[in-house]
Parts: structure tokens; C-alpha cells; sequence
């Protein structure tokens, strides 16, 4: 019998190197091939790719690595969904929020994030692989990035 869960990551951009929508800041790609917003006022950036947080059902999971020195990114939350994780170790930061709104960007504010916020890394799971995930994220099994493309194993 295996231990292998298949777990599968929707997200069609999982290592975020294409831009994100961003309303009201700045979007500056980095020589990592990752983009930072700037917020400006009162500035949004989406949590993954549009399309996909557009189409995606309600019940599935929206989950990001985002790295920021700005404290206030702590506060930020995805919108439209209700979050089930929110952690920090230095300047990185996980979330992770249940969609509760379909038709949606699920964006989230930056306004005060003045240094930039680049996300590293997206995912969208079903809620069943989410409960993997988290089930594995709880035990200390799950090594960072836990998200590495489409179609992962853990």
C-alpha cells in the first residue's frame, strides 16, 4: 500500500512569473522573474491568476506565499473567501482562504504595503486536497514551498 497522496494544484501560474491583476499601485517584475506591488493609496493585487479566481467554485481554496518587510501585509486578507491560515516566518507570509463568492478576482489590499509585496508562490485546491494539505502542513510533513506546479505529489 503507498503513502502517496495525489494532490492536485490548480493554479495554472503556481510560481506566480506572470503579473497579477493590481488596481491603484505599482507592479515592478523582479530579476527572480517575480513581480512586487507597490501599494499607492488604495491599491489591490490579486491573490491568483484572474481567470482562474474568476471561474473558480465556491468551497475551493485559494492559498498564497507572499514576502514583504511590511508588517501590515499581516492584516491583509483574501477577499471574498474566508480565511483558514494565516502565517509568518520573518518576511513571509502563508494565507490561505475557502472561496465563499464565485465570479470573483479575490484580491487582496496592499494599500499600506509601500515596500512591495511579491508573492512567490499560488495554488487553488479542491477542498479535499486542501484538507490534505492541511492535514500535512499540521503533522510537519509538508516542506516550504508546498506548492511546487500543477499535478504535485506529496
Amino acid at each position: 500500500m503507498s503513502d502517496i497522496i495525489g494532490i492536485r494544484n490548480l493554479e495554472t501560474d503556481p510560481h506566480a512569473l506572470r503579473g497579477r491583476y493590481q488596481w491603484g499601485g505599482k507592479t515592478v517584475k523582479r530579476e527572480d522573474g517575480h513581480y512586487m506591488y507597490v501599494g499607492m493609496g488604495n491599491s489591490y493585487m490579486g491573490s491568483c491568476t484572474q481567470n482562474l479566481a474568476m471561474s473558480a467554485p465556491v468551497g475551493h481554496v485559494i492559498a498564497l506565499i507572499a514576502q514583504t518587510d511590511d508588517s501590515s501585509f499581516a492584516k491583509s486578507q483574501i477577499w471574498y473567501a474566508d480565511e483558514l491560515l494565516a502565517m509568518q516566518d520573518g518576511d513571509v507570509y502563508i494565507k490561505a482562504a475557502r472561496i465563499k463568492e464565485p465570479n470573483r478576482i479575490h484580491e487582496m489590499t496592499i494599500s499600506q504595503c509601500s515596500s512591495g509585496v511579491t508573492i512567490l508562490g499560488t495554488a487553488l485546491y479542491t477542498p479535499e486536497d486542501w484538507e490534505h494539505i492541511y492535514t500535512l502542513y499540521q503533522r510537519g510533513a509538508l516542506p516550504y514551498p508546498w506548492f511546487a506546479g500543477d499535478g504535485t505529489s506529496v
